[in-house]
């Protein structure tokens, strides 16, 4: 049950938080809030063995989807799945096999398509960013987001999709400290990019990995909004694994965290991203454990119309992306609910 002033506002206090989930666990439930405009399935676990540790994922064109592997370890890597669609055109499934695209050393829920085609990914709990440009099977560069600021360790990352404010700056959350900041990257002259130290972090309510940015104007999303996976949520009967919660965004396309109200039950959700054919809402699920049931999983979420999805971002050209830094220094925010009824 949550708590509601003028619509699905959350504070979200401990208290708040207890409320909102100490009705359990692992069920895809969509609020009823928003449960008029959308509805969830689960696909099913992607074709490997065991406990795969499925982490980010992002499309790299419409009928392939790209994933963390492994996640966390010195084995992880990015592969490459064919997803299976119905006649109306919605995933159903992926293919029963797939192909390893390139080593990734710890990545995490952070994974998307930046400038140049090139694939951004973040590392826990070694607390890097890495750089993989077109056609390459290792990273081409990895940084250390410690001297820039970023609490250890980083869990994911996020481009400001056009349309936000200071569309194409970079966003990252550090999973450990419940930590978002903002930041910018700059070409470094070779194909890849550095990455500016971090301004002034948020302090989030949960741990979190999962971003995925939401225009105004999708049904029961009057404003600008993001929605994050917090995959561990505290609760007085123990750890909650995982609730995508809706926060309405402020000038710079950050968080409004008083805005928060949930969105969806789905186990340990952990990477998030848009079908670019049906505006769908995938969301991954982790690993197989006592607290995660559904590990390795994937969850659609309906409803959305289509937008441009920031997986091969031909929309920037690397051009917003660059010297972006300080543009957010001292942000205004102000307090807006992300849904209506």
């Amino acid at each position: 049950m949550n708590q509601r002033s003028l619509g699905p506002v959350l504070s979200l206090s401990i208290g708040a938080w207890v409320l909102a989930v100490a009705a359990g666990a692992s069920a895809q439930l969509i609020d009823p809030a928003y449960s008029s405009s959308y509805s969830a399935v689960d696909i099913g676990k992607v074709p490997i063995s065991g406990a795969p540790g499925l982490a980010g994922i992002v499309f790299s064109d419409p009928n392939t989807l790209y994933a963390v592997i492994h996640d966390d370890t010195a084995s992880t890597e990015i592969d490459a799945f064919t997803v299976i669609r119905g006649a109306d055109q919605h995933i159903t499934g992926l293919a029963p096999t797939f192909t390893k695209v390139a080593n990734a050393l710890n990545a995490d829920g952070g994974l998307q398509f930046g400038p140049g085609g090139v694939l951004f990914y973040t590392a826990y709990p070694i607390n890097t960013f890495g750089e993989i440009k077109p056609g390459s099977f290792n990273p081409d560069k990895v940084i250390s987001l410690t001297p820039l600021g970023v609490a250890s360790s980083v869990g994911s990352l996020a481009f400001v999709p056009p349309g936000f404010g200071v569309a194409g700056s970079l966003r990252l959350i550090s999973w450990d400290a419940k930590t978002w900041y903002d930041t910018s990257i700059s070409p470094d002259g070779s194909g890849t990019y550095d990455v500016s130290p971090v301004g002034p972090g948020l302090l989030l309510p949960a741990n979190t990995e999962g971003i995925a940015y939401v225009a105004a104007g999708q049904p029961k999303f009057p404003f600008q909004t993001v929605l994050l996976a917090h995959d561990i949520i505290p609760t007085a009967a123990g750890p909650h694994a995982g609730a995508i919660y809706a926060y309405a965004t402020d000038i710079n396309g950050d968080p409004i965290i008083s805005s928060g109200t949930h969105f969806a039950d789905v186990s340990d959700a952990y990477g998030m991203t848009f079908d670019p054919v049906t505006g769908d809402l995938l969301v991954s699920s982790e690993q197989d454990t006592a607290l995660e049931q559904k590990g390795g999983h994937i969850t659609v979420i309906s409803g959305f119309t289509v937008v441009p999805e920031p997986g091969a971002w031909a929309w920037i050209s690397g051009l917003v992306c660059v010297a972006l830094a300080g543009v957010y220094r001292g942000k205004a925010r102000t307090r807006r609910s992300p849904a209506s009824s």
